[in-house]
């Protein structure tokens, strides 16, 4: 499956929220099944109903089997009610093929559309699949332009009719995630959340880069999913693109690093080694870089919206028994760790720059 950035906000939650419920009343009302607070019951088993937002410019949805996770997209949020039923059923139905049939399944082949049948679903569902519609966009214009002559009336009204014009104006916001005026409200600013890596079990390496991309003012997170564990980042957008381009850079340059290592064998002192290059760049950028007011704003808002992709999140900490020769070696590679050309493609590429080409103030 192609790589979408997931969105997260105020008003992608109230969004969410709303569709969750929507989830929940095709479950019971349609399919028949018993839906508890987070979970449904298909024979007599039970499995988790997850709903996430992501950025596309044309899928509007998704099921994804190994996290047991239903993506909608979030142009949705200015769609009919209509829309995003048969969005949720027809990833619903991918959701009960996947069940019944298992992963190999043809995505849209007959035994999708037999549970589509058995549902009572037609064509509309099954091919509810289409390219976003072009008038969202125009919608959400007036809708946007509506929301300024809103906050116009609360300024320039009496004290109950701007009561009334900021009220309507922030459930707008809400409803249809379209951008506020700088000074009325930071609460629906989008944070993105984007898959770095996936892999059977989480290894030394990526624990270790997972390490460095936190200077870049991201947060990473180890997930896990059916068999499957996943290096998630949470940030904002040009963060997210950042370290995108690091990761990869990151794992190709620890790669080579321990090749070029000769004198090291064996996964002990490889995860040692590797360890040791996450700490050395570590003590480099802390001894090197300078930090402003700004560092210190970014990462106070950023550890502000964590609770909004993780709102349970709890910190494991593991203790290995490492090798300290393979670990000092890998400090002093760390240390020569050089990220300015993946930077410098970046800036290439448009994206902000972060202040941590390591220079003293």
């Amino acid at each position: 499956m192609e790589k979408s950035a997931l969105i997260y906000s105020e008003a992608v939650l109230h969004f969410l929220a709303k569709t969750r419920s929507m989830a929940r009343e095709i479950l019971v009302k349609e399919m028949g099944l018993k839906v508890g607070r987070t979970r449904f019951s298909h024979k007599h088993h039970s499995y988790p109903l997850v709903l996430v937002a992501f950025e596309h410019p044309k899928r509007l949805g998704y099921f994804d089997p190994e996290l047991y996770e239903i993506g909608l997209n979030k142009e949705l949020m200015i769609e009919q009610d209509s829309s995003v039923f048969n969005i949720l059923r027809h990833e619903l139905a991918h959701y009960i093929t996947f069940i019944e049939h298992g992963p190999n399944t043809p995505h849209h082949g007959e035994a999708f559309r037999n549970i589509c049948r058995r549902y009572g679903w037609d064509k509309e569902v099954y091919l509810s699949q289409g390219k976003l519609e072009a008038k969202a966009h125009p919608k959400k214009a007036k809708i946007s332009e509506k929301v300024q002559k809103l906050i116009a009336l609360s300024n320039n009204s009496s004290e109950e009719e701007a009561s009334s014009a900021m009220v309507k104006a922030k459930e707008l916001i809400l409803k249809y995630n379209v951008q506020s005026p700088p000074k009325f409200s930071h609460s629906d600013e989008e944070w993105r959340l984007i898959r770095l890596a996936k892999f059977k079990r989480v290894s030394a390496k990526w624990q270790a880069i997972a390490s460095i991309l936190r200077h870049f003012y991201v947060y990473p997170v180890f997930n896990h999913g059916k068999g499957i564990a996943y290096l998630e980042a949470f940030g904002e957008k040009h963060h997210i693109e950042i370290v995108e381009s690091l990761s990869v850079f990151l794992d190709r340059e620890f790669e080579k690093f321990w090749k070029e290592e000769t004198s090291l064998k064996g996964p002990r002192q490889k995860n040692a080694f590797f360890r040791g290059i996450a700490v050395g760049y570590c003590e480099k950028i802390k001894e090197c870089t300078h930090h402003s007011s700004t560092h210190a704003l970014i990462v106070q808002r950023l550890e502000q919206a964590i609770p909004l992709a993780y709102p349970s999140l709890s910190v494991a900490t593991s203790r290995l028994s490492l090798d300290r020769k393979a670990e000092s070696k890998g400090r002093g590679w760390g240390r020569k760790l050089d990220i300015k050309k993946t930077l410098k493609s970046c800036r290439e590429k448009g994206l902000a720059l972060l202040s941590f080409a390591c220079h003293k103030p």
